[in-house]
């Protein structure tokens, strides 16, 4: 039956907090798309990982969380390898003390050298089901956390075109959003006028992706302004003008978490991490799915280096 909800309904549920939107990051709301977008070679992968980090934890490197607390944070990297993934963790590592290290043990994890996530229409009936059976898995695993990064929508979309299978790429993962629960942030890249630094990134600067880059309420980029690196929020539909001013950020060079400038000290947003935790050395997880690749070989992550060591 379809009963539609009057004005006094909708207000008094909102002030009743039974129907307030919860959000991950600031402007993404759950269940739903973003988008962070930047030419290549800019340090996408790396400020996601910056991105992942801060939710999974109580430290504020970026200010982009909307969460108090940390919170359980998926990165679906298409493009790295667990070694690559290992040796940017390991050094990263070395930037964080003990309390926001165990943090991100617990709630960081990553998938790599997985199958695609969209595969072509053309499919055959076999490979549909095969496929229809993968995403299956691959939602429950999702169900588990609150943010899930996806680097890079290029590679997660295998032999689909991304401009001629478009629709079909924005029902997957707005599919994978909507039954998981999570919020799902896509990597991707710019056409080539912006690679080219012709034109600056806007709405329609993501190469292809017409109808997801339309669906996606939260769009950010990523690019350098000659003396910083800039987060821009390109299209923000839940956040007020203030919100939306530009973050200045560290370059690669001068750290391997990229941060917002001027807080490269420990900045916790939570009560929860002022409190002393001892040093777990599990270092982030890695999800399996199923019947699908092997299990990778352990990262080994190096001890966290305390301030006074030497380090070259």
């Amino acid at each position: 039956m379809i009963i539609p909800s009057n004005v006094p309904q909708l207000i008094n549920n909102h002030n009743n907090g039974v129907s307030k939107p919860e959000y991950s990051l600031n402007g993404l709301l759950s269940g739903h798309l973003g988008m962070l977008i930047a030419a290549p070679g800019i340090g996408k992968s790396h400020l996601a990982i910056s991105i992942g980090m801060e939710h999974a934890s109580s430290q504020n490197f970026l200010g982009v969380s909307s969460r108090i607390e940390p919170k359980k944070t998926l990165i679906i990297s298409t493009e790295d390898d667990y070694s690559i993934l290992g040796e940017r963790l390991a050094n990263k590592y070395a930037e964080i003390d003990n309390i926001v290290r165990e943090e991100i043990d617990n709630n960081l994890d990553f998938l790599s050298e997985i199958e695609p996530l969209v595969i072509p229409p053309s499919s055959s009936p076999a490979e549909q089901m095969n496929h229809h059976q993968y995403l299956s898995e691959l939602i429950s695993i999702m169900k588990n956390y609150d943010l899930v990064i996806i680097d890079t929508v290029t590679e997660a979309i295998g032999a689909c075109d991304e401009v001629k299978d478009d629709r079909l790429i924005k029902n997957t993962f707005k599919q994978l959003a909507k039954e998981s629960g999570a919020s799902i942030l896509l990597v991707h890249h710019v056409n080539k006028d912006e690679i080219r630094g012709k034109q600056a990134i806007n709405m329609a600067s993501g190469a292809g992706l017409t109808t997801v880059i339309r669906l996606a309420k939260l769009i950010v980029s990523l690019y350098h302004d000659g003396s910083n690196l800039v987060l821009n929020y390109v299209k923000a539909n839940h956040l007020s003008r203030d919100e939306r001013k530009l973050i200045r950020l560290t370059d690669i060079s001068e750290g391997n978490i990229i941060r917002r400038l001027g807080t490269n000290n420990p900045t916790y947003t939570s009560s929860e991490g002022n409190n002393f935790r001892a040093l777990k050395n599990s270092g982030p997880q890695r999800k399996v799915i199923n019947k699908v690749f092997q299990e990778p070989p352990k990262i080994e992550v190096p001890s966290v280096v305390e301030e006074g060591d030497d380090e070259s």
